[in-house]
């Protein structure tokens, strides 16, 4: 499983999503980050060294451990709910054949037992299913980005 998003997802964030994760984010020694040019190319990714700071932290980011968008969730919409992957022995035999194919869980609505879902309940609705827990926080992560304070 993997523990923290990689600097190719901080890609994927807009320019305003960007400022406010500056805004929320604490840099601390050791802290892994990365950096990136305007053009959203990375030129370093490494550790957050002792006693370094960063005016506004522009263009250096964190890859975000899975506690860190835990923590920032938590802040920001406390109301969601986090769904593990069920044992491969309690999925119904007959779903084990769809197990890759996404587009028949789409078309018989029907959450992928093999993927985590995270379900935010608050204003509007938004589910996210990845088979990594890591990257299912991402995308939930990049949704409240959009709108942090």
């Amino acid at each position: 499983m993997k523990q923290r998003i990689t600097g190719e997802q901080l890609t994927e964030l807009t320019a305003h999503q960007k400022d406010n994760l500056r805004k929320w984010w604490k840099p601390e020694a050791g802290e892994p980050f990365c950096a990136m040019g305007k053009n959203n190319e990375i030129f370093n990714i490494g550790a957050m060294p002792k006693g370094v700071v960063f005016v506004d932290n522009q263009g250096v980011y964190p890859l975000l451990s899975i506690g860190q968008m835990i923590e920032l969730l938590d802040k920001k919409n406390p109301y969601y709910h986090i769904s593990s992957p069920e044992r491969e022995g309690d999925i119904d035999p007959q779903l084990t054949e769809h197990k890759d194919d996404e587009q028949w869980f789409e078309e018989h609505e029907i959450l992928n037992p093999y993927h985590w879902v995270i379900e935010r309940n608050s204003v509007g609705f938004l589910d996210c299913t990845t088979e990594d827990l890591c990257d299912t926080l991402w995308e939930m992560t990049k949704y409240c980005l959009i709108n942090y304070i």
